[in-house]
């Protein structure tokens, strides 16, 4: 798919309304797959450590292929540090529009506003006689920045997430990572069909 559109309703202000995000990526690279948000949650966690080091996350994060390997528990080969590139490509590609979905933390507002989650990303090394050793940097854009040093952004349990090996469970995890944060762990109800179209998985008529 090189495009793909959510809409569902909210509670906001004791008033409901409908939300949507629509995400557009090339016709060559495609939207970002399951693997894709295994690296995209890596980099969050590298991220955070810096966070937790230095006190806020600033542009750009720089790592090394080979720490986003070891984080995901993946060999060193070099295919592997080509996924690595083909994500970063499609991240950077990948255009957000949305309807009232993007929250701006420091204005303390949703906004109308196509954007992108990288502004950038670069590959950068070689290969010698001694190893693969290649460097990657990331550029994340000003509202994801804002939002994670403002900590609106959650980040998800990365340790708890590389158990899971399935597709709809890593998809699904990170909405329940945030309903339960958001409910200080109440039971939360969510509407199936409109679960399924978040998840993009069909709609069953029936009980499976």
């Amino acid at each position: 798919q090189s495009s793909r559109r959510i809409e569902h309703w909210v509670n906001r202000n004791g008033q409901r309304c409908k939300v949507a995000a629509e995400f557009r990526g090339s016709a060559d690279l495609g939207l970002p797959s399951t693997s894709d948000r295994d690296k995209y949650i890596a980099l969050m966690k590298i991220a955070m450590d810096q966070r937790r080091k230095f006190g806020r996350i600033e542009n750009p994060i720089r790592f090394s292929g080979y720490q986003l390997l070891k984080e995901l528990g993946h060999s060193f080969s070099g295919e592997n540090y080509e996924d690595i590139n083909r994500w970063g490509q499609r991240m950077a590609d990948t255009t957000i529009t949305s309807e009232q979905v993007i929250y701006l933390a420091a204005r303390k507002k949703y906004a109308n506003k196509t954007v992108h989650v990288f502004r950038s990303f670069l590959r950068s090394g070689q290969s010698d006689d001694s190893g693969r050793t290649e460097h990657f940097e990331v550029v994340l854009e000003d509202w994801l920045l804002e939002n994670l040093n403002q900590s609106y952004v959650v980040p998800e349990d990365f340790n708890s997430y590389r158990q899971l090996k399935r597709p709809t469970a890593k998809g699904i995890f990170g909405y329940l990572h945030l309903w339960f944060h958001a409910s200080q762990g109440r039971p939360v109800e969510k509407d199936y069909t409109e679960l399924c179209m978040m998840l993009n998985i069909p709609v069953y008529k029936h009980v499976s």
